[in-house]
């Protein structure tokens, strides 16, 4: 799991998953994790197969592709479940 992952590292996480705080929305779309250590903000979105090219999909893609781009500490990571 990507928040516990985060976690073990020493980052604060925020996933939207039970027995987590649920991260912030960023303009509209609700990532799966947000890692945050220091300044360093970490935005990761987990897909499967068969949901990485619906339309959500690709929407929230670009979304926080461009929040990570404009956010000099921030990093974008998408994981395709298996």
């Amino acid at each position: 799991m990507e928040a516990r992952s985060y976690e073990a590292r020493g980052y604060a996480v925020n996933a939207d998953v039970a027995g987590y705080p649920q991260p912030a929305t960023i303009n509209g779309y609700r990532p799966d994790v947000i890692a945050e250590k220091g300044s360093y903000v970490s935005v990761v979105e987990v897909e499967t197969p068969d949901s990485v090219r619906t339309r959500h999909a690709l929407a929230q893609d670009r979304t926080f592709r461009r929040a990570c781009r404009l956010n000099y500490n921030w990093h974008y990571r998408k994981v395709i479940a298996r």
